[in-house]
């Protein structure tokens, strides 16, 4: 994929959003700027060229509707 996307069904806080993608031997892959849209319900941010094989994405925010950590 040329980005990550991710949707939530609450606005998030722009200044709390945390994405990290870590390939299979546990680096850590640059990500961003993110972009949000959606009414800051959609973040989207972009990676560099892939290789083939397994990655995991962590993410984390604040919503703006009940200040919990999703």
């Amino acid at each position: 994929p040329r980005a990550l996307v991710l949707h939530f069904n609450e606005p998030l806080n722009t200044a709390t959003t945390a994405i990290a993608l870590v390939d299979a031997v546990g680096r850590q892959l640059l990500v961003g700027p993110f972009e949000y849209t959606n009414g800051n319900r959609t973040v989207s941010a972009p990676v560099g060229v892939l290789a083939p094989g397994s990655y995991t994405v962590f993410w984390a925010n604040v919503s703006r509707v009940d200040g919990h950590r999703i």
